[in-house]
Parts: structure tokens; sequence; C-alpha cells
């Protein structure tokens, strides 16, 4: 911005005097608010439009504004989300620790913070989301922030099966190793009771003794054997099904 120095002649009382006055260039003034209006207008159409949820916080992190996806994400109309606090609709078990991490504009926060967690509609369903927030300062004073959130609800009930499988696995082989060793243990008693019922002579009351305890050994290989099937996965249902239902799945 340049600044020029003017002598501009003016007649007073018909006498020709002359009057110092400055000429501000202001053209680059014009060109940043130009700019800014055009940055204003894309963040407005990128806000409205995007896929993913965008909220604007107002100074007490109230939703000041939220475009049509967070609408979507928090299972709610836009009018009734403003001047909502943003923590209200976090899932109240998670709370606590949003307000943690994600601060507040006068903790002094770090320029963004991300949190992940549940929140909770009102209607009762809760989502997960990935919450990313950054603060908007003024003069190095934060006043409001900008959220946007992923909905992460597929992902973490993906993850859900994932860690019940990976429990099954574990308890499976657990389950596999015991069976497997009780097993053998089991066939080692077997047959010293067969060796023994061999040895004692007929009418003996051991041989009916003895009789029973091989049963009894027998039912308990049968409960390792389902130990053992559970452990490899189960066994497979097995069931007549007509050729056309084969043919119908396929085409699904």
């Amino acid at each position: 911005m340049d600044t020029l120095m003017a002598l501009v002649p003016t007649i007073v009382d018909g006498r020709t005097v002359r009057i110092d006055g400055l000429i501000e260039d202001i053209g680059e003034r014009k060109a940043a608010e130009k700019a800014f209006r055009a940055g204003s207008e894309r963040f407005r159409v990128l806000f409205e439009t995007a896929s993913v949820a965008m909220a604007l916080t107002g100074p007490n992190d109230t939703l000041a504004r939220v475009n049509a996806a967070a609408c979507r994400f928090f299972g709610a109309e836009e009018e009734p989300l403003h001047n909502r606090p943003l923590l209200s609709l976090v899932h109240p078990e998670d709370r606590e620790e949003a307000r943690r991490v994600l601060g507040s504009a006068d903790d002094a926060p770090a320029p963004s913070e991300v949190w992940e967690g549940r929140f909770q509609r009102d209607n009762g369903e809760v989502v997960w989301g990935e919450l990313s927030s950054s603060w908007l300062r003024e003069e190095g004073v934060a006043h409001s922030r900008v959220l946007i959130i992923l909905d992460v609800t597929r992902r973490k009930a993906m993850e859900a099966v994932e860690l019940r499988r990976q429990k099954t696995e574990a308890v499976g082989r657990l389950a596999g190793g015991l069976a497997h060793d009780l097993n053998n243990s089991l066939t080692s008693v077997l047959g010293s009771i067969g060796l023994a019922s061999q040895g004692a002579p007929p009418g003996d009351p051991q041989r009916a003794l003895l009789a029973r305890a091989e049963l009894g050994i027998l039912r308990a290989q049968q409960l390792t054997q389902r130990f053992l099937t559970f452990a490899s996965g189960g066994d497979p249902i097995k069931r007549p099904t007509p050729m056309g239902e084969l043919n119908a799945f396929d085409d699904r």
C-alpha cells in the first residue's frame, strides 16, 4: 500500500492557498477484501456440500451451524441442533474423555485435536465418530472452532466382530490343547483297565468294577471329542437342499 503526499491548491477569500494532503492507494486492500470474500464463499460451498459431518461452534462451544451430513450423523434436523452444547451430543460415558481430549478455549489448546468415541442421538441410538477439532483464533485468542466428524460406526462394528473371532479362536486353541492332552491320558488309563480286566479271573467282582470304569472313560473321551470339534470350528451343518435353491443362491 502506497501513501503519497500531495499539495492541493485551494482558493479562500480570493486568495490561492495550498493545503497539504495525503493520497492513499487502497488497491491492495480492496484486492485482499475481494480474496477474503471469495475464500469465504468457497468455504461456505465446501461446508454445505461436504459428504462428511461439519459444524461450527460458538464461543461457549455450542453448535452455531451444521451441514446436512452432520444432521444425518446426529439424526436430527438442523434447527434443533442450533445452540446445543457439543458435549450434550456425546455419549454420557464418553463425555469426560471428550472434554479432556478436546479441551476448551481457556485451556490454550493445540491447533487441532482428534477424538474418537460414541455419540448418542436423541432416539437413544449410538453411533461412533472420529472428531477433528480446529480452533479459530483472532489476534491469538481462540473463540470458536470447526468440527469435522467421520462416521466410523461400521468400522467399529467390524472391529468388534474381529475381536470376538480372535477370542473364539483363542478359546478354541486352549480347549483343543486341553482336550488333546486329556484324551491321551484317558487312552492310557483305558489301556490299563483293559489289561487289568484280562488278568482278572472270570466271576471276579473286580471285572464288573473295571467294566464300569471303562465305560466312564469312553464317555469322557466322547466329551473330549466335542472339545476337539469345537476347537476345529464345529461340525458342518448338513441338510438336503434342492438344486434350484443352490442356483438361486449363485444368482444372488
